[in-house]
């Protein structure tokens, strides 16, 4: 998503953009902590039609994960790739 050590790399907007995209049909609740400055080592969930995502995103390395079982995350895709910048 962007450079590792940029912290203006907007992981609390791209997971808040996943979950309005899940919200409409199933009342996604979407629980991370308080924003605080040079945040580092996120974490997270999410929580959508019955089913819990856990988020974890590091600016060190800009890396952002979704952890859940194999037909969640497949259900997050279905919805989301159409959102999906190329």
């Amino acid at each position: 998503m962007g450079e590792p050590f940029d912290f203006c790399t907007p992981f609390r907007a791209a997971v808040t953009d996943i979950a309005k995209a899940l919200g409409p049909q199933s009342a996604a609740s979407l629980r991370l902590p308080s924003l605080e400055e040079n945040e580092d080592f996120v974490e997270g969930s999410l929580s959508f039609g019955g089913n819990v995502v856990d988020i974890y995103w590091e600016h060190s390395l800009s890396y952002l994960c979704l952890k859940s079982d194999m037909a969640t995350l497949e259900a997050i895709t279905l919805r989301i790739r159409p959102l999906l910048k190329t």
